[in-house]
């Protein structure tokens, strides 16, 4: 029996502005006329643009553009085409987390991360396998503090403990630090075998031999890992706990206590050390991501096929502080802004799930609405700050409801 929870884990062209208070473009531009979609921006040292756009299967683009939005050049990169994260490298490159895809059938998912380094005219410099995803694959990083990259995704680990009847696979968080040269510095699973409190229980006030207790054992995975202020970091995911304790006896079979599903959330210091965590049940079916705001606190989005609810969660007991609801609404990416407002990049959907509009969101320190730019031919996705501005990125299409619509990858930048 097991009774541990096993999951698995070219040319370009200008293209007319529409302004409205409060957000005014400044520019903004399509990068090719194939079909792509841009999803990721960092501003390197230079003062320019790396976008980086999915350009078709197994096919990433990387533009470079100056501060006017001019092209400077643009290049098709050898990798599967699923990069979502870039970081620039010291020397004016930069790496690029992917994802090799297996073709090849296993319940537990055996893709693989690949860590792509290009020099700062897009050529490349290596792609090296992240080992420590031997079982899975990162699905999310952040800027390391001092440099390089930190991931976060799953790793599947074998469950072996034939004298408590525990055999099986259990998937877990795993976080990693690596640097621009793709080496690993260090790495840490959260959750399963490695990651529980250990007890010792009695029996009419003896220990029987052997025999240890876990408590609020879980397994999960990640949704997002961003950088903090006191040079760690914090991680949203999805887990199922065991409720208290487990008794585990030689011999007997275990009985297991209340299980519950919930969203989470895991501060770890800059070495990885976990500083605490702490499960939201009624969160549970809502994927999540967290940015920390101007006073320390951490600002939660979370979204399911209702809406999303943003909330505002105590850094010192993890509690909530105060929450908003967006019913309809889906959140693509949060930047804070000066005065303790936040811009987010975001869509809106009919009953029927369609999207219906996409654009910029700005809130206030209470996550009260205070203005909104919404259009029909463009859907915005991630954003980087710039002083009083924010550079977008997204696509345009010709019928934003339809999924099989022609797009172009576009960028923007804007005034808030």
């Amino acid at each position: 029996m097991v009774i541990l929870i096993l999951i698995s884990c070219t040319s370009t062209e200008s293209i007319g502005t529409q302004s409205q208070t409060p957000f005014e473009i400044i520019w903004e531009r399509t990068l090719a006329d194939e079909d792509e979609l841009a999803w990721v921006i960092i501003k390197t040292t230079d003062g320019n643009y790396i976008v980086l756009s999915y350009a078709g299967p197994l096919k990433t683009s990387a533009t470079k553009l100056r501060p006017n939005g001019e092209l400077v050049w643009r290049r098709i990169l050898e990798t599967d085409g699923l990069g979502k994260f870039a970081v620039e490298t010291s020397d004016g490159g930069f790496l690029i987390l992917d994802r090799r895809l297996s073709f090849e059938y296993d319940y537990y998912n055996t893709d693989q991360s690949i860590l792509f380094k290009f020099d700062k005219n897009g050529d490349k410099v290596f792609e090296k396998p992240l080992p420590i995803f031997t079982s899975g694959y990162a699905w999310w990083a952040t800027k390391a503090h001092n440099g390089g990259v930190v991931t976060t995704g799953c790793k599947q680990i074998q469950v072996n403990l034939p004298e408590y009847d525990l055999e099986g696979r259990a998937e877990v968080i795993h976080i990693a630090k690596v640097n621009g040269n793709g080496e690993i510095l260090w790495e840490k699973t959260y959750g399963g075998l490695e990651d529980y409190d250990v007890c010792y229980p009695t029996i009419n006030g003896i220990i029987p031999d052997g025999a240890i207790c876990l408590k609020d054992y879980y397994e999960g995975y990640p949704y997002s890992i961003t950088q903090t202020s006191d040079g760690g970091y914090v991680v949203t995911g999805w887990r199922i706990r065991l409720v208290g304790e487990i008794i585990l006896i030689p011999g007997f079979i275990p009985e297991v206590p209340e299980i519950v599903e919930e969203l989470f959330v895991l501060k770890i210091d800059t070495n990885g050390e976990k500083i605490w965590d702490k499960g939201y049940e009624e969160y549970a079916d809502s994927f999540a991501r967290i940015v920390e705001s101007h006073d320390g606190n951490y600002i939660l989005i979370t979204g399911n096929e209702e809406g999303t609810e943003i909330v505002k969660i105590d850094k010192y007991t993890q509690e909530i502080m105060w929450k908003r609801t967006y019913p309809n609404t889906q959140v693509y990416d949060i930047k804070q802004i000066p005065r303790g407002y936040f811009v987010l990049t975001i869509y809106t959907y009919d009953s029927e799930g369609r999207m219906t509009k996409s654009g910029l969101l700005k809130i206030d320190s209470t996550g009260k609405e205070i203005d909104r730019y919404l259009r029909r031919d463009r859907v915005f996705g991630t954003c980087i700050l710039e002083g009083d501005t924010i550079v977008v990125v997204g696509y345009t299409t010709e019928d934003i409801g339809n999924p099989l619509s022609r797009r172009q990858a576009y960028v923007a930048k804007v005034v808030f």
